[in-house]
């Protein structure tokens, strides 16, 4: 009688190797959060701007209103605005060649290795 065949199950599908990436992931990030940053004064935690960060990047879209009555508000206020805008348009064109050269990169390398779909 024949043996059975035994299913050949790649590295990446079988469970141990998902939990050792797991464990690995959860072992690195506590270690690179526990720690100060380097050559910040006074001291701080890396958790402090993970927590600070979402707030900073939030006031980046909408920032908050400036007192009235601070001449750099008011100086910042006259020389900022959409009125502006058409002087970044060199700036997006350079950016959208980037992109587009990038993107057209990626293609080749793509048909170079050629993947199966």
């Amino acid at each position: 009688m024949p043996q059975p065949v035994r299913e050949c199950r790649s590295l990446t599908e079988s469970n141990w190797f998902r939990f050792a990436v797991f464990v690995w992931l959860v072992f690195y990030f506590s270690a690179f959060f526990s720690q100060d940053l380097p050559n910040s004064n006074p001291r701080t935690n890396r958790t402090e701007i993970a927590y600070a960060a979402p707030w900073l990047l939030l006031d980046l879209v909408d920032p908050p209103r400036p007192d009235p009555a601070d001449p750099q508000a008011v100086a910042i206020r006259e020389q900022s605005g959409w009125r502006y805008f058409p002087q970044r348009f060199d700036l997006l064109f350079v950016a959208g060649i980037i992109v587009a050269g990038a993107w057209g990169c990626g293609h080749l390398a793509l048909r170079i290795v050629s993947p199966p779909v």
